[in-house]
């Protein structure tokens, strides 16, 4: 009889940047986590921690690729990176579907690991 047990790969789901260009650093008004959805505010020139429906803080501009803490640099993802939906922080993205668009608007697209 033949040997019946097989070797499977194993993938690490836990994945966080997919595919993409090098990030930039932005500076922080705020702690931030890895996969933190940011904002852009204009009037400081500084990320903060995304807010829905806030009228400053409501539109997503990046995701934080690092920890960092407030007033630190944070290096952000770029146009044409595409992050682990499974690893995104500070949303909801099955109801939040204006983060998407503006991510999307933004070249950052989210997908599932599979």
């Amino acid at each position: 009889m033949g040997n019946l047990v097989v070797d499977k790969n194993t993938y690490d789901r836990e994945i966080f940047k997919i595919e993409g260009p090098l990030s930039k650093p932005f500076v922080s008004t705020e702690k931030v986590s890895r996969g933190q959805v940011l904002a852009y505010d204009v009037a400081t020139g500084k990320v903060v921690k995304y807010v829905k429906g806030d009228a400053n803080k409501g539109v997503a501009f990046t995701i934080a690729m690092e920890d960092a803490e407030a007033g630190a640099k944070v290096l952000v993802a770029l146009p044409g990176t595409i992050l682990n939906k499974a690893l995104i922080v500070g949303v909801t993205l099955t109801t939040d579907f204006g983060v998407i668009a503006d991510l999307f608007k933004s070249g950052i697209l989210l997908e599932e690991v599979k």
